[in-house]
C-alpha cells in the first residue's frame, strides 16, 4: 500500500457516521452511506414521508455484468486500518479487503432492522452440539489476497484461530470484552475450526458478524503494526493505494473464492469532509453513493438529480445521547440527571434539525434494534423525556442547585454539524433551567482514545453520537458495565450493583424471549436514573446514480453492498 499525504492546508473534517436506523422511505432497495447535516430553518417545499415510495422502480434490474467503478463519499481519515481499532471510520476503510466466517445478509430484500446471518468464509452455519459450542468448517479453495504478506496462499483452518485469539487476547484489541467468553480456539483439521465458550454466550454469532465482528487477517501483519498501515485478507477488493485527506482506491481481487464476484473493478472512498462539497459531487457525477444527507438538504439534490436513486431512514445524527460523570457533583445527585432530560426539548430538536420528524430515544437505539423499549415504555420513567423547565428546576433545587450550575460539554466536530448544531441548539434549553453549558471541541483521535474510551477524561457532559451493533448486547455491556476493560464506553461511569447480575444474564440467556425480558429491566433502571439521557434520533437520505443495481440498506458501518453492486450501463 502506498501512502500519499497532501501537504496542503485541508478544510475542517465534517464526519457523519454510516449508521443505519430504520427504512422509511424506499421503492425495495437503499443504500447506506455516510454525511452531514446543517442547522437550517425550514425543511424545504417538498418532502418524502415514511412509508412512501420516493424513486422509480429501485429493485435490482437486468443481469449483473462485470466491470466499472464507483466513488463512495466517506468524511474523513481513519485513525489507522487495524481490524482492532473501534472506529466507524476503520471498519470503512479496511473492511473492503476482508472476510468473517459469518456475515450480515445486504440487499434490496433485507430491511435495516433484520440481523440475519449468513456464512461468509464459513461454508455453513456452525454445528452447535451443545450449549457452548460451535464448529465451523471452511469454505474450500479460498486464498489470501496475492499481495504480502499472505502472497496469495491458501487460507486454513489455523489462519482463522490466530486471527480469532489475536481478537480475544492481544492488548491493542478493542474487543477483547467481545470474545472474553471464549474458552477455546481450535483447528480440529485444516478446515475445521472448534469454538468453545466458558460459558452460554448469546451474543457471539451476531456480534462476530457485525461492523465490528471477526475479521480473519494474516497475523504476520501484527509485526511492527503494520496491520495499522495495511488492510490484506481474503476480501472482494485489494488496497491498492491510501492518500491521506484524499481517497482510498481498491482494485477487485480475481482471486476472490466468490468466482462472480465483486463485478465491480474498482471502488473509491472519496473523502469529502463538507456536506454540500458532497451534494455538489454527487451532482456533477464526481461522486456515486451519497449518505445520511439530512431532510432539510435532500429536497435539493432531488430537484438537481431527478433520475437519482434514493431512500430514507432513521438516521444517526443529530441523534445520540449525553453522558454525565455520575461519580462526582452534580451528576452524582439522580435528580440533577434527571432535570437535564426534562430539560431538553426534544420536540424543538425535532423541529430545527429533523423537519418534525424526529424520535425521541434510549440507551439502546429504538430503530436499531427492533425490540428495544420506546421511551413511552419505560413506566413511571417516561416522564423524564417530557420536555418539563418547571420540574427540572424543582429537581434542581432539590440537589442543592436552586442557582444552576456551569458545566462543560465534550464533542468532536468529526461527528458533522448536524451533531454539532444539536448540542448548540440544547445549551438554550439547559440555559432556561440554570444550567450553563461550554461546548468543548476535541479532536477525533483524542476522543476516540480518551474521552469515548477509558479513561473517559471529563467531568460534565459527553455528547456521544448513535451507534449500531449487530446484538444488544453491546448496548448495554460497553455503557453500564464498571469495569473499564469490559464497559469499554461507560463514558458516565456508571457502577449499579443492581445492573452487573443482569448484564451477565442477558449475555448467557439464549432464548431470544427470555433475554429481551432480562434486557428489558435493565432498560428500565437505566431509565429510572437516567445515566444516559437519550436525545432524538432523525430522518436522513442516501442517493446514489441511477445506473447502479443492486445496493440495499444495511445498519453497519463498513461496506458489504459493494461486493454485491453492479454498473448497469455495463
Amino acid at each position: 500500500m502506498t501512502t500519499e499525504t497532501r501537504r496542503e492546508a485541508r478544510r475542517p473534517h465534517i464526519i457523519t457516521r454510516v449508521t443505519r436506523r430504520r427504512l422509511l422511505v424506499t421503492g425495495g432497495q437503499a443504500a447506506a452511506g455516510f454525511g452531514a447535516a446543517s442547522l437550517l430553518a425550514a425543511c424545504g417545499s417538498k418532502k418524502s414521508s415514511p412509508g412512501q415510495t420516493s424513486t422509480p422502480t429501485a429493485t435490482a434490474a437486468g443481469t449483473p455484468k462485470r466491470g466499472g467503478s464507483v466513488t463512495v463519499r466517506i468524511q474523513s481519515d481513519p485513525p489507522n486500518f487495524s481490524v482492532f481499532t473501534a472506529s466507524f471510520l476503520t471498519a470503512g476503510f479496511a473492511d473492503l479487503a476482508y472476510n468473517k466466517l459469518l456475515a450480515q445478509k445486504v440487499g434490496p430484500d433485507v430491511t435495516p432492522d433484520q440481523v440475519v446471518l449468513e456464512p461468509d468464509l464459513a461454508a455453513a452455519m456452525p454445528e452447535q452440539p451443545d450449549s457452548t459450542t460451535y464448529i465451523f468448517k471452511l469454505r474450500p479453495g479460498v486464498k489470501w489476497q496475492n499481495v504480502p504478506p499472505a502472497n496469495g496462499a491458501a487460507l486454513t483452518a489455523q489462519d482463522v484461530v490466530d486471527a480469532v485469539n489475536a481478537y480475544r487476547t492481544n492488548t491493542a484489541s478493542a474487543f477483547r470484552s467481545d470474545y472474553g467468553a471464549i474458552d477455546s480456539v481450535a483447528a480440529t483439521d485444516a478446515q475445521t475450526i472448534k469454538i468453545v465458550t466458558k460459558e452460554p454466550y448469546a451474543p457471539l454469532l451476531a456480534i462476530s458478524a457485525g461492523q465490528y465482528g471477526l475479521r480473519v487477517f494474516p497475523v504476520k501483519l501484527l509485526e511492527n503494526d503494520a496491520i495499522k498501515k495495511q488492510a490484506v485478507g481474503t476480501g472482494p477488493f485489494i488496497l491498492d493505494s491510501y492518500q491521506q485527506g484524499s481517497r482510498a482506491s481498491y482494485k477487485r481481487n480475481p482471486d476472490y473464492f466468490r468466482s462472480d464476484r465483486p463485478y465491480l473493478d474498482a471502488v473509491t472512498l472519496a473523502i469529502i469532509p463538507q456536506e454540500a462539497s458532497a451534494i455538489s459531487a454527487f451532482e456533477t457525477g464526481q461522486a456515486d453513493i451519497i449518505g445520511s444527507i439530512p431532510c432539510v438538504s435532500a429536497d435539493e439534490v432531488k430537484r438537481a438529480k431527478s433520475d437519482a436513486k434514493y431512500g430514507a431512514t432513521y438516521d444517526v445524527f443529530p441523534g445520540g445521547y449525553i453522558a454525565l460523570n455520575t461519580t462526582k457533583a452534580p451528576f452524582s445527585d439522580a435528580r440533577v440527571r434527571r432535570a437535564v432530560s426534562m430539560a431538553f426539548n426534544r420536540k424543538a430538536e425535532s423541529d430545527a434539525l429533523e423537519c418534525g420528524q424526529g424520535k425521541p430515544d434510549q440507551l439502546i437505539p429504538t430503530g436499531a434494534w427492533k425490540l428495544a423499549l420506546r421511551p413511552d415504555q419505560m413506566g413511571d420513567a417516561s416522564k423524564y423525556w417530557a420536555y418539563n423547565p418547571d420540574e427540572a428546576k424543582k429537581l434542581l433545587a432539590e440537589a442543592g442547585f436552586a442557582n444552576g450550575f456551569e458545566v462543560s460539554a465534550v464533542y468532536t466536530p468529526q461527528y458533522g454539524q448536524a451533531y454539532q448544531d444539536s448540542l448548540a441548539r440544547a445549551a438554550s434549553d439547559f440555559k432556561a433551567v440554570g444550567i450553563t453549558v461550554k461546548p468543548t471541541a476535541v479532536q477525533y483521535n483524542q476522543w476516540i482514545s480518551s474521552l469515548y474510551r477509558p479513561p473517559f477524561k471529563f467531568d460534565g457532559m459527553l455528547w456521544g453520537p448513535s451507534r449500531y451493533y449487530s446484538d444488544p448486547d453491546p448496548y448495554v455491556w460497553y455503557w453500564l458495565h464498571p469495569d473499564p476493560k469490559q464497559g469499554i464506553s461507560n463514558q458516565s461511569r456508571v457502577n449499579d450493583p443492581q445492573l452487573v447480575p443482569l448484564l451477565t444474564k442477558q449475555r448467557q440467556t439464549l432464548d431470544s424471549q427470555q433475554r429481551n425480558a432480562v434486557l428489558e429491566q435493565i432498560e428500565k433502571i437505566v431509565a429510572d436514573q437516567q445515566y444516559y439521557v437519550g436525545r432524538t434520533t432523525g430522518v436522513a437520505y442516501t442517493f446514489w446514480q441511477p445506473w447502479i443495481q443492486g445496493y440495499g440498506l444495511y445498519l453497519g458501518y463498513d461496506f458489504p453492498q459493494l461486493e454485491r453492486i453492479w454498473d448497469a450501463r455495463r
